[in-house]
């Protein structure tokens, strides 16, 4: 019985080490700030593609909701932003395409990967969703959503349950 135990014990440091070591590679690659927005962290001298999502600053003015994201190395073309029904919902898509070859090596190699990410935010309700404006400069992409004008001092109506 002692034997047994034993190598019960044995399989579970096995696999809590397996466990740490898998999250610690998860949260290290996650949150590595050398890494573009669209590219894994290189190994052995090749970058892996995968899914990011990208750093954002949302607030709230008297007058407008503002965010602020982080889309590094996207084109412009390649983001789509839509505010629909108190969401507003960024999508960004990069499709990338390399092809090397060499005739007296005997030799053509094409790589080809996808990457994109898509994120949403829920949005107060008094929000203006045909003034919505937005522009990119510098990997910043700016999105302003003006509020409705409403009467600030409504008057709060209770109501009597029966």
């Amino acid at each position: 019985m002692t034997r047994d135990l034993w190598n019960i014990e044995k399989e579970f440091e096995k696999m809590r080490r397996q466990m740490d070591s898998l999250l610690n590679n998860f949260f290290n690659d996650s949150f590595d700030k050398n890494i573009s927005l669209l590219e894994g962290p290189s190994r052995n001298g090749r970058n892996e593609l995968s899914l990011k999502t990208p750093a954002t600053d949302l607030y709230e003015t008297d007058k407008e909701v503002v965010a602020k994201i982080e889309v590094p190395g996207v084109n412009k073309k390649d983001i789509k932003l839509e505010v629909k029904n108190g969401i507003l919902s960024l999508r960004a898509e990069q499709n990338f395409e390399k092809e090397d070859k060499d005739e007296k090596k005997g030799y053509h190699k094409i790589e080809r990967s996808y990457s994109g990410f898509v994120r949403s935010f829920s949005l107060p309700n008094n929000i203006d969703e045909e003034k919505v404006k937005a522009n990119y400069k510098n990997g910043i992409l700016e999105v302003h959503i003006p509020k409705k004008n409403e009467e600030k001092n409504k008057e709060i109506k209770y109501i009597d349950i029966e």
